[in-house]
């Protein structure tokens, strides 16, 4: 199984069904979810985009501004995955992958992009309560921003292309399988507000949902564990890294899931349920893929050219 098949294997923009997996008892609905959205940077400071599974509708979020500043987290949400549709019970991930092209006009394209997966938790430490209406989630300490930043920018797995390049074919990057026990298995769904959407900063009641806590630290300096960016991750997480240019850089961003998603079994969504089908791969054969996939995570997406690296 060469990288560039695993890549595609792994890449959700191109499967409807289900990967068939030897770890899958029962039956689920397969939801294909997307977020779909154009985005321009903030000229002269770093912007960095994190994408990472979630069993909720929140799996992109972005921090910018000076390595010095406190930010908050901005979201994004799959819209197949946020409140106005039916609430799923349970969810697992299947498929992840992330498409970005550079829209910029032609005269004023400048700057590079850096990505890496990431297959450990990542510990963030915020600074303060946010402030405000409606009440914004905490604000990051300025060496957590630092230290995320860095651990894209200065990785020496990072993947660096020039929005030239990302003008004239794009990328796509797959996030695949990085822990065996986490993937394969179901978590009670997170509902979030729609309020924490569309590039909006993250709202405290849900960065307190994603984190599974009921209230603020009541103590600053504040390092939260064992969930969100501080749980085992199901699948790599993409740091993406938009370089400081003078110049502000528009981009043309896509975040395909997969899930398996378990609905009360009295509900009408409950009957779209079915079992995965096709012959399922051996657990060494999946490893391999996840493997792989996380060699080659990045591809063109109108050329046949292929990078390997790019993993943590």
């Amino acid at each position: 199984m060469t990288p560039s098949k695993a890549h595609a294997y792994w890449d959700a923009s191109l499967h409807r069904l289900p990967p068939s997996l030897p770890t899958t008892y029962g039956n689920f609905t397969v939801v294909n979810s997307i977020a779909r959205f154009a985005f321009t940077t903030t000229a002269s400071v770093p912007n960095q985009f994190q994408v990472a599974w979630t069993p909720s509708a929140i799996r992109t979020t972005a921090l910018w501004g000076a390595l010095t500043s406190t930010p908050v987290f901005k979201a994004w949400q799959q819209q197949q995955l946020n409140a106005n549709n039916t609430v799923p019970l349970d969810i697992r991930p299947l498929r992840m992958s992330v498409k970005i092209k550079c829209t910029t006009q032609n005269l004023n394209i400048a700057s590079n992009i850096a990505a890496v997966l990431i297959p450990q938790s990542i510990a963030l430490q915020y600074a303060a309560v946010g402030t405000g209406s409606p009440l914004p989630s905490p604000t990051l300490s300025a060496a957590a921003w630092t230290s995320i930043w860095q651990l894209c920018e200065a990785n020496p797995r990072a993947k660096v292309l020039s929005n030239v390049e990302l003008a004239k074919r794009g990328s796509t990057f797959v996030m695949p399988p990085s822990s065996f026990q986490a993937y394969n298995s179901y978590s009670d769904w997170i509902p979030t507000s729609l309020t924490s959407d569309n590039g909006a900063t993250l709202i405290d009641s849900d960065w307190l949902a994603l984190n599974n806590i009921l209230t603020d630290p009541t103590v600053f300096p504040a390092t939260l564990n064992g969930s969100w960016f501080g749980a085992i991750p199901t699948n790599y997480v993409l740091l993406l890294n938009m370089e400081p240019n003078a110049l502000a850089q528009t981009f043309e961003i896509e975040v395909f899931c997969q899930d398996g998603v378990r609905f009360p079994a009295n509900s009408l969504v409950a009957s779209m349920e079915h079992r995965p089908v096709g012959m399922p791969l051996t657990e060494a054969a999946v490893a391999m893929l996840a493997s792989n996939g996380s060699a080659n995570f990045h591809s063109a997406t109108s050329s046949t050219r292929s990078w390997t690296g790019g993993i943590a």
